[in-house]
Protein backbone atom coordinates (compact mmCIF):
# COMPACT_ATOMS: atom_id res chain seq x y z
CA UNK A 1 0.00 0.00 0.00
CA UNK A 2 3.00 2.33 0.25
CA UNK A 3 4.29 1.46 -3.22
CA UNK A 4 4.89 4.85 -4.93
CA UNK A 5 2.96 3.84 -8.06
CA UNK A 6 -0.05 2.74 -6.02
CA UNK A 7 0.06 5.89 -3.89
CA UNK A 8 -0.24 7.99 -7.02
CA UNK A 9 -3.45 6.18 -7.90
CA UNK A 10 -4.85 5.67 -4.39
CA UNK A 11 -3.34 8.09 -1.90
CA UNK A 12 -6.15 7.73 0.65
CA UNK A 13 -6.71 4.93 3.17
CA UNK A 14 -10.11 3.98 4.58
CA UNK A 15 -10.62 2.25 7.93
CA UNK A 16 -12.78 -0.88 7.58
CA UNK A 17 -14.41 -2.59 10.55
CA UNK A 18 -14.85 -6.33 10.14
CA UNK A 19 -18.37 -7.77 9.98
CA UNK A 20 -16.98 -10.74 11.93
CA UNK A 21 -16.71 -8.43 14.96
CA UNK A 22 -20.28 -7.07 14.78
CA UNK A 23 -21.57 -9.33 17.56
CA UNK A 24 -19.00 -8.14 20.10
CA UNK A 25 -17.45 -5.02 18.55
CA UNK A 26 -14.96 -2.63 20.04
CA UNK A 27 -17.10 0.51 20.01
CA UNK A 28 -14.47 2.90 18.67
CA UNK A 29 -13.31 0.45 16.00
CA UNK A 30 -16.92 0.12 14.84
CA UNK A 31 -17.33 3.90 14.93
CA UNK A 32 -14.30 4.47 12.70
CA UNK A 33 -15.65 1.88 10.28
CA UNK A 34 -19.20 3.25 10.30
CA UNK A 35 -17.79 6.75 9.66
CA UNK A 36 -15.96 5.38 6.62
CA UNK A 37 -13.02 7.28 8.07
CA UNK A 38 -10.81 8.11 5.08
CA UNK A 39 -7.51 9.93 5.47
CA UNK A 40 -4.38 10.43 3.42
CA UNK A 41 -1.85 7.64 3.79
CA UNK A 42 0.56 9.98 5.61
CA UNK A 43 -1.97 11.26 8.14
CA UNK A 44 -0.65 10.97 11.75
CA UNK A 45 -3.72 8.88 12.61
CA UNK A 46 -2.22 5.83 10.88
CA UNK A 47 0.98 5.97 12.92
CA UNK A 48 -0.93 4.73 15.97
CA UNK A 49 -4.28 3.50 14.60
CA UNK A 50 -3.34 1.28 11.68
CA UNK A 51 -5.04 -2.08 12.47
CA UNK A 52 -4.98 -4.54 14.03
CA UNK A 53 -5.41 -2.46 17.17
CA UNK A 54 -5.67 -5.22 19.75
CA UNK A 55 -5.83 -8.96 20.23
CA UNK A 56 -8.29 -10.54 17.77
CA UNK A 57 -9.02 -7.18 16.13
CA UNK A 58 -10.02 -7.97 12.55
CA UNK A 59 -10.18 -4.42 11.25
CA UNK A 60 -8.30 -3.56 8.07
CA UNK A 61 -7.44 -0.68 5.73
CA UNK A 62 -8.16 -0.29 2.03
CA UNK A 63 -6.54 2.15 -0.38
CA UNK A 64 -8.91 4.44 -2.31
CA UNK A 65 -8.62 7.24 -4.86
CA UNK A 66 -10.51 9.77 -2.73
CA UNK A 67 -12.93 9.90 0.20
CA UNK A 68 -16.53 8.97 -0.61
CA UNK A 69 -19.14 11.71 -0.28
CA UNK A 70 -20.42 10.28 3.01
CA UNK A 71 -16.97 9.51 4.42
CA UNK A 72 -15.49 11.26 7.45
CA UNK A 73 -12.37 13.17 6.44
CA UNK A 74 -11.04 13.64 9.97
CA UNK A 75 -10.94 11.43 13.05
CA UNK A 76 -13.42 12.21 15.84
CA UNK A 77 -12.30 14.74 18.49
CA UNK A 78 -10.03 13.28 21.15
CA UNK A 79 -8.87 10.38 18.95
CA UNK A 80 -5.28 10.73 20.17
CA UNK A 81 -6.06 11.30 23.85
CA UNK A 82 -4.01 8.85 25.91
CA UNK A 83 -5.77 6.39 28.19
CA UNK A 84 -3.75 6.55 31.46
CA UNK A 85 -4.51 2.90 32.18
CA UNK A 86 -2.98 1.59 28.94
CA UNK A 87 -0.62 4.35 27.83
CA UNK A 88 -2.26 4.13 24.37
CA UNK A 89 -4.92 6.23 22.62
CA UNK A 90 -8.54 5.42 23.40
CA UNK A 91 -9.67 2.34 21.50
CA UNK A 92 -6.16 0.94 21.13
CA UNK A 93 -5.07 -1.98 23.30
CA UNK A 94 -1.92 -1.64 25.36
CA UNK A 95 1.14 -2.18 23.17
CA UNK A 96 -0.72 -1.86 19.84
CA UNK A 97 -0.27 1.84 19.06
CA UNK A 98 2.04 1.43 16.08
CA UNK A 99 1.92 0.88 12.32
CA UNK A 100 3.54 -2.51 11.58
CA UNK A 101 4.48 -1.72 7.99
CA UNK A 102 6.24 1.47 9.01
CA UNK A 103 8.48 -0.14 11.60
CA UNK A 104 12.16 -0.83 10.98
CA UNK A 105 13.31 -4.44 11.11
CA UNK A 106 15.12 -3.89 14.42
CA UNK A 107 11.99 -2.30 15.93
CA UNK A 108 9.91 -5.28 14.81
CA UNK A 109 12.35 -7.76 16.35
CA UNK A 110 12.41 -5.83 19.62
CA UNK A 111 8.61 -5.67 19.69
CA UNK A 112 8.30 -9.40 18.94
CA UNK A 113 10.77 -10.35 21.66
CA UNK A 114 9.06 -8.07 24.18
CA UNK A 115 5.60 -9.47 23.51
CA UNK A 116 6.58 -13.14 23.31
CA UNK A 117 8.67 -13.12 26.48
CA UNK A 118 6.08 -11.32 28.64
CA UNK A 119 2.69 -12.52 27.40
CA UNK A 120 1.06 -15.68 28.79
CA UNK A 121 1.77 -18.64 26.52
CA UNK A 122 -1.71 -18.99 24.92
CA UNK A 123 -1.83 -15.30 23.97
CA UNK A 124 1.82 -15.21 22.89
CA UNK A 125 1.30 -18.29 20.72
CA UNK A 126 -1.61 -16.58 18.97
CA UNK A 127 0.54 -13.50 18.42
CA UNK A 128 3.37 -15.63 17.05
CA UNK A 129 1.03 -17.37 14.62
CA UNK A 130 -0.01 -13.98 13.21
CA UNK A 131 3.55 -12.84 12.47
CA UNK A 132 4.76 -12.72 8.86
CA UNK A 133 7.30 -15.40 8.02
CA UNK A 134 10.17 -12.93 7.72
CA UNK A 135 9.52 -10.98 10.93
CA UNK A 136 12.46 -12.60 12.73
CA UNK A 137 14.46 -14.32 9.98
CA UNK A 138 16.93 -11.60 8.96
CA UNK A 139 17.76 -10.65 12.53
CA UNK A 140 18.27 -14.25 13.56
CA UNK A 141 20.60 -14.86 10.61
CA UNK A 142 22.78 -11.97 11.82
CA UNK A 143 22.71 -13.31 15.38
CA UNK A 144 23.60 -16.82 14.19
CA UNK A 145 26.48 -15.66 11.99
CA UNK A 146 28.04 -13.77 14.87
CA UNK A 147 27.52 -16.63 17.34
CA UNK A 148 28.94 -19.14 14.87
CA UNK A 149 31.99 -16.99 14.12
CA UNK A 150 32.64 -16.58 17.86
CA UNK A 151 31.64 -20.13 18.85
CA UNK A 152 34.88 -20.59 20.81
CA UNK A 153 33.97 -17.64 23.04
CA UNK A 154 30.18 -17.21 23.37
CA UNK A 155 29.10 -13.90 24.89
CA UNK A 156 26.09 -15.15 26.83
CA UNK A 157 23.52 -13.61 24.48
CA UNK A 158 20.23 -15.01 23.23
CA UNK A 159 17.55 -14.24 20.66
CA UNK A 160 13.93 -15.19 19.98
CA UNK A 161 13.80 -17.44 16.90
CA UNK A 162 10.07 -18.19 16.82
CA UNK A 163 7.03 -19.10 18.85
CA UNK A 164 5.21 -22.19 20.01
CA UNK A 165 2.03 -22.86 18.08
CA UNK A 166 -1.29 -22.50 19.91
CA UNK A 167 -1.95 -26.24 19.44
CA UNK A 168 1.37 -27.17 21.09
CA UNK A 169 0.63 -24.94 24.08
CA UNK A 170 -2.86 -26.41 24.44
CA UNK A 171 -1.75 -30.05 24.18
CA UNK A 172 1.17 -29.57 26.57
CA UNK A 173 -1.05 -27.81 29.10
CA UNK A 174 -3.61 -30.63 28.89
CA UNK A 175 -0.77 -33.06 29.61
CA UNK A 176 0.19 -31.13 32.74
CA UNK A 177 3.16 -29.29 31.21
CA UNK A 178 2.01 -25.69 30.87
CA UNK A 179 4.48 -23.40 29.06
CA UNK A 180 4.79 -20.06 30.85
CA UNK A 181 5.44 -18.10 27.66
CA UNK A 182 5.44 -18.89 23.94
CA UNK A 183 8.81 -17.71 22.66
CA UNK A 184 11.41 -20.15 21.32
CA UNK A 185 14.82 -18.75 22.18
CA UNK A 186 18.35 -19.64 21.14
CA UNK A 187 21.52 -18.82 23.08
CA UNK A 188 24.87 -18.22 21.43
CA UNK A 189 26.37 -20.80 23.79
CA UNK A 190 24.00 -23.46 22.43
CA UNK A 191 25.06 -22.62 18.88
CA UNK A 192 28.62 -23.05 20.10
CA UNK A 193 27.68 -26.39 21.66
CA UNK A 194 25.96 -27.57 18.49
CA UNK A 195 29.12 -27.02 16.43
CA UNK A 196 31.91 -27.86 18.82
CA UNK A 197 34.72 -29.83 17.21
CA UNK A 198 33.76 -33.13 18.84
CA UNK A 199 30.10 -32.90 17.83
CA UNK A 200 28.98 -35.78 15.59
CA UNK A 201 26.41 -35.13 12.83
CA UNK A 202 25.44 -31.57 13.80
CA UNK A 203 22.61 -29.82 12.01
CA UNK A 204 23.82 -28.24 8.75
CA UNK A 205 24.95 -24.65 9.35
CA UNK A 206 22.66 -23.31 6.61
CA UNK A 207 19.73 -25.17 8.17
CA UNK A 208 20.28 -23.74 11.65
CA UNK A 209 20.76 -20.25 10.17
CA UNK A 210 17.23 -20.53 8.71
CA UNK A 211 15.77 -21.78 11.99
CA UNK A 212 12.83 -19.29 12.14
CA UNK A 213 11.47 -20.75 8.90
CA UNK A 214 11.95 -24.36 10.04
CA UNK A 215 10.18 -23.75 13.35
CA UNK A 216 7.01 -23.08 11.34
CA UNK A 217 6.92 -26.42 9.53
CA UNK A 218 8.17 -29.47 11.42
CA UNK A 219 7.07 -32.86 10.13
CA UNK A 220 5.81 -33.76 13.60
CA UNK A 221 5.95 -32.49 17.18
CA UNK A 222 6.38 -34.80 20.17
CA UNK A 223 5.85 -33.81 23.79
CA UNK A 224 8.70 -35.50 25.66
CA UNK A 225 8.08 -36.07 29.38
CA UNK A 226 10.44 -39.02 29.81
CA UNK A 227 12.32 -36.87 32.32
CA UNK A 228 9.48 -35.32 34.28
CA UNK A 229 11.65 -32.43 35.49
CA UNK A 230 12.95 -31.67 31.97
CA UNK A 231 9.91 -31.61 29.64
CA UNK A 232 10.60 -30.76 26.03
CA UNK A 233 9.13 -30.53 22.58
CA UNK A 234 10.84 -32.68 19.95
CA UNK A 235 10.37 -31.11 16.54
CA UNK A 236 10.90 -33.84 13.92
CA UNK A 237 12.43 -33.07 10.52
CA UNK A 238 13.47 -35.14 7.53
CA UNK A 239 17.13 -34.41 6.96
CA UNK A 240 19.14 -35.55 3.91
CA UNK A 241 21.03 -38.16 5.93
CA UNK A 242 18.82 -39.17 8.87
CA UNK A 243 15.72 -38.00 10.68
CA UNK A 244 16.58 -35.19 13.07
CA UNK A 245 14.84 -33.80 16.14
CA UNK A 246 15.20 -30.29 17.44
CA UNK A 247 14.93 -30.32 21.24
CA UNK A 248 13.12 -27.36 22.79
CA UNK A 249 13.18 -27.37 26.57
CA UNK A 250 9.95 -26.06 28.08
CA UNK A 251 10.17 -23.42 30.84
CA UNK A 252 13.96 -23.43 30.95
CA UNK A 253 15.40 -20.85 33.32
CA UNK A 254 18.06 -18.64 31.77
CA UNK A 255 20.14 -16.75 34.29
CA UNK A 256 19.38 -13.00 34.21
CA UNK A 257 16.77 -13.54 31.47
CA UNK A 258 14.04 -15.59 33.13
CA UNK A 259 11.96 -18.59 32.11
CA UNK A 260 11.84 -19.41 28.40
CA UNK A 261 11.41 -22.22 25.92
CA UNK A 262 14.95 -22.88 24.77
CA UNK A 263 16.44 -24.69 21.80
CA UNK A 264 18.96 -27.01 23.39
CA UNK A 265 20.26 -29.15 20.54
CA UNK A 266 19.56 -31.00 17.33
CA UNK A 267 19.98 -34.75 17.34
CA UNK A 268 19.49 -37.80 15.16
CA UNK A 269 16.46 -39.81 16.25
CA UNK A 270 15.11 -43.28 15.57
CA UNK A 271 11.49 -42.78 14.57
CA UNK A 272 10.64 -46.41 15.33
CA UNK A 273 11.82 -45.98 18.92
CA UNK A 274 9.61 -42.93 19.29
CA UNK A 275 6.62 -44.72 17.72
CA UNK A 276 7.07 -47.66 20.10
CA UNK A 277 7.11 -45.32 23.08
CA UNK A 278 4.06 -43.20 22.35
CA UNK A 279 2.15 -43.17 25.62
CA UNK A 280 5.33 -44.00 27.53
CA UNK A 281 6.77 -40.52 27.93
CA UNK A 282 6.22 -39.47 24.31
CA UNK A 283 2.99 -37.94 22.98
CA UNK A 284 2.40 -36.97 19.38
CA UNK A 285 0.77 -33.53 19.52
CA UNK A 286 1.08 -32.34 15.92
CA UNK A 287 1.86 -33.73 12.46
CA UNK A 288 2.51 -37.39 11.73
CA UNK A 289 5.29 -39.92 12.17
Amino acid sequence: MTDPDLLQLRPYWRYVHSDLSREHPRELHQLWGDMKLTLRHDDPFWQTHYPPNGWFCRCRVVAVEAPAKDAAKAPPPGWNAINPKTGAPAGIDKGWAYAPGAMRADEIRAMVAEKLTHLPAPIGAGFGASLPADAIASGFAIFFDKAYANRDKPEGKWMVAGALRPKWVQKATEAGVAPVTAEIAVRDRDISHAYRDAKINPLPVSWFRDLPAHLRKPRAVILDTVKADEPAFLLIYDAPDKTKALVIRINYNIKKAGTMNLVRTGQTVDIEVIKNNIGKGYELIDGSL
